[in-house]
């Protein structure tokens, strides 16, 4: 049972080093790749316990090969330089997909970890962890739906768009993280 708590541990890191950019002039000095290549290494110890984390880890994968679009990227446009182009539309499209790809990943991860928990009998900590991942679903389906907003609005609105759909998804990445947390405390007391 050692190694749940690990695992749980490197999904934690692995998620952490893809929530965290760190940008030196065009290249991410903390690519996604590390990131989803140790949620899939940890998935991979998962796999015997929950068919859930065979899905999270073919996700991980995915997110794994489809973050490499993102190591090299361009320099930051202000907003009043924006433009819509087949560029933007395709950098956009890319990034909706990632964050489809990503908010499955971490729904079927932590639906395994809610089936190990139901499994030891921790009933009322699986059922809190059932309200924690809905309302990672709900906040980051309305940050993914705000995209589309962005495109339509006067540039103004368009800043207050992106903004609040950043603030959303950072707050329902914490709540990840620490619902993560929670589950290695508790398995560690097994």
């Amino acid at each position: 049972m050692t190694i749940i708590p690990s695992s749980i541990n490197k999904v934690f890191w692995g998620l952490i080093i893809v929530l965290i950019d760190i940008n030196i002039i065009i290249i991410d000095i903390l690519p996604d790749i590390i990131g989803y290549l140790i949620v899939v290494s940890s998935l991979n110890q998962l796999l015997a316990y929950s068919s859930n984390f065979s899905k999270a880890k073919g996700l991980s994968i995915c997110l794994a090969l489809l973050s490499l679009v993102t190591i090299f990227q361009g320099p930051p446009i202000p907003m009043d330089e924006f433009s819509l182009s087949n560029m933007t539309l395709f950098v956009l499209a890319i990034s909706t997909v990632h964050g489809i790809l990503h908010l499955f990943m971490v729904y079927y991860t932590i639906l395994g970890l809610i089936e190990l928990a139901e499994k030891e009998g921790f009933m009322l900590f699986a059922k809190s962890a059932n309200k924690g991942i809905y309302i990672y679903v709900i906040g980051s389906l309305i940050s993914l739906a705000a995209v589309p907003f962005f495109m339509n609005v006067d540039e103004s609105a368009g800043f207050y768009v992106i903004g609040l759909s950043a603030i959303t998804t950072i707050i329902m990445e914490i709540i990840i993280l620490v619902l993560l947390r929670q589950f290695r405390i508790r398995f560690l007391s097994v």
